[in-house]
């Protein structure tokens, strides 16, 4: 007997497919996105770093990473006092595109909240707050 994926996991899975179809048209991916988020909230942070915040592997980072600077939405730099380890900041280009994946993003959930009064959206904006932390995340 099959059963259906309870309601959180069909919506992950509803948000992850828009979002991924969505950003295709900047030619950007859900992790590509992910990783400039991090980098616009912590300038200098490494690929190491961004690798564990993001559950892929290092190499999987390393790549990202290149790609992202290929692209010149990203530049590293020698972080100080930490000899050979690199720190990303984003370039204006990054920013810009960070900003357009964030309309995105922001037209998805307004799609997604569009049958919720403003007291519900309060409401599960602080649900999901406390799941979030609830999940170890402090953000």
């Amino acid at each position: 007997m099959s059963r259906p994926l309870p309601p959180f996991m069909q919506l992950q899975h509803l948000v992850r497919v828009e979002l991924r179809d969505a950003l295709t048209d900047l030619d950007l991916t859900p992790v590509q996105s992910t990783v400039l988020h991090l980098i616009a909230a912590t300038p200098g942070i490494s690929s190491a770093e961004l690798a564990r915040r993001t559950h892929v592997t290092p190499q999987t980072m390393h790549k990202i990473v290149a790609e992202l600077g290929r692209r010149d939405l990203l530049e590293l730099s020698p972080r100080p006092g930490h000899g050979r380890i690199l720190g990303a900041a984003l370039t204006e280009a990054g920013r810009t595109l960070l900003d357009k994946a964030d309309v995105i993003a922001r037209g998805i959930e307004d799609r997604m909240i569009a049958d919720l009064d403003d007291d519900q959206r309060e409401q599960l904006t602080d649900l999901l707050q406390r799941c979030i932390t609830a999940m170890g995340v402090n953000e």
